[in-house]
Protein backbone atom coordinates (compact mmCIF):
# COMPACT_ATOMS: atom_id res chain seq x y z
CA UNK A 1 0.00 0.00 0.00
CA UNK A 2 1.57 3.40 -1.20
CA UNK A 3 0.61 6.46 0.85
CA UNK A 4 1.41 9.80 -1.11
CA UNK A 5 1.30 12.93 1.66
CA UNK A 6 1.55 16.55 0.34
CA UNK A 7 3.37 18.94 2.27
CA UNK A 8 3.09 22.76 2.19
CA UNK A 9 1.87 21.78 -1.57
CA UNK A 10 4.97 22.03 -3.26
CA UNK A 11 6.20 18.33 -3.22
CA UNK A 12 4.85 15.11 -2.47
CA UNK A 13 6.54 12.11 -0.74
CA UNK A 14 5.65 8.34 -1.47
CA UNK A 15 6.22 6.43 1.83
CA UNK A 16 4.87 2.72 2.24
CA UNK A 17 2.59 1.36 4.60
CA UNK A 18 5.64 -0.18 6.68
CA UNK A 19 7.53 3.71 6.46
CA UNK A 20 4.35 5.43 7.50
CA UNK A 21 4.95 5.71 11.06
CA UNK A 22 8.76 7.05 10.33
CA UNK A 23 7.40 9.19 7.48
CA UNK A 24 4.43 11.12 10.53
CA UNK A 25 7.44 11.21 12.87
CA UNK A 26 9.55 13.44 10.27
CA UNK A 27 6.36 15.43 9.18
CA UNK A 28 6.07 16.56 13.02
CA UNK A 29 9.74 17.01 13.61
CA UNK A 30 10.26 19.33 10.24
Amino acid sequence: MDIVVVRDGKYAEHWSCADLYGALAQIRAA
